[in-house]
């Protein structure tokens, strides 16, 4: 995480940016896309870093718990994952976004 952080710090589009008066329109679109596709790869890497230690963290609640406890918390866990999409289908609803 901290070296994406680094990179997008060090951040090649501002300076895209800020050249792109600079150069010709396809190389300058060629060369913010090379930068985005470098950004989106490191972003998917975190993503299933988190995914790895959600998982991670989930098993080891669940070796701490007793078997019903484990049953509970999980049964909690899906009723809270379940009302709030409902939720948000709701408020997207009431926002005109559906």
């Amino acid at each position: 995480m901290a070296s994406l952080q680094e990179k997008v710090a060090d951040c090649p589009l501002t300076r895209l940016a800020n050249n792109s008066h600079d150069s010709d329109t396809e190389s300058h679109i060629g060369n913010v896309e090379q930068a985005l596709d470098a950004y989106s790869k490191d972003l998917a890497s975190v993503l299933v870093e988190s995914d790895k230690l959600r998982m991670n963290t989930l098993k080891e609640l669940i070796g701490i718990f007793t078997p019903l406890q484990a049953v509970e918390y999980l049964i909690a866990g899906k009723k809270l994952h379940l009302c709030m999409h409902q939720w948000g289908q709701q408020r997207d609803h009431r926002h005109g976004r559906t």
